[in-house]
């Protein structure tokens, strides 16, 4: 398989936005800060708490800043998708509230398009993995009718824009009614509408099933 075939956070922050001039990628510099405020806990309860932990990488540098917490806490890593999580356990107060926030400061680089580059390069297990299907999200069946009658191109950027595009016509963005945002590949296909969740999981289905490593990934938009 070419070396060039990329986890799909790549694919969806790079492949449909390619910069094709010489300006030099932009920095925004920026906090970030996660409050929670916890209310009717029962009193002398047992909280245990799960925080994600932005992370340094190639395109951003993260600086811890002051947090606030309840309890002394630790930050692990998840084994499956290697997420760094913070954790903490701790007694609720008399009162039943509890609030607590953690802050950090990041520097983040513009990601351009994937022209000139061979992308991530995966492992075995992790090119397993992101090809396998999931118990939502299936490689086969059903959700390949989509592609029938498009010419699939040998090139793996390409190949991506058919695919997106296929969901793009298929799926309209739409909350208004019940049974979105679950993920659930064969839902979607038959109901045609959800939130970014469904989305994703259908381009990821459908890029698995061509051999395409993929996987979720979730982000917001930074302050202008």
């Amino acid at each position: 398989m070419p070396a060039d075939r990329v986890r799909v956070g790549q694919l969806l922050r790079s492949v449909f936005r390619v910069c094709r001039g010489r300006r030099r990628p932009s920095v925004a510099h920026f906090p970030a800060r996660l409050r929670c405020d916890l209310t009717e806990l029962p009193p002398a309860s047992n909280v245990r708490t799960w925080l994600p932990v932005p992370e340094t990488s190639a395109h951003q540098q993260v600086t811890a800043f002051a947090s606030d917490l309840p309890a002394p806490a630790t930050v692990n890593k998840e084994a499956k998708y290697g997420n760094n999580i913070l954790f903490f356990e701790t007694k609720s107060p008399a009162d039943g509230s509890m609030s607590f926030r953690t802050s950090y400061q990041v520097t983040r680089s513009e990601v351009r398009g994937l022209e000139g580059s061979r992308g991530t390069q995966l492992t075995d297990a992790e090119r397993r993995q992101f090809l396998a299907s999931n118990r939502k999200v299936p490689v086969s069946g059903r959700p390949l009718e989509l592609l029938s009658g498009a010419a699939i191109p040998d090139d793996v950027v390409a190949l991506s824009h058919v695919i997106y595009d296929r969901v793009d016509d298929h799926v309209r963005y739409d909350k208004s009614r019940p049974g979105y945002g679950n993920g659930d590949v064969l839902w979607v296909c038959d109901s045609r509408f959800g939130n970014c969740t469904d989305f994703h999981s259908l381009f990821i289905s459908l890029v698995r099933a061509q051999d395409i490593p993929a996987r979720f990934e979730i982000g917001f938009p930074l302050p202008p």
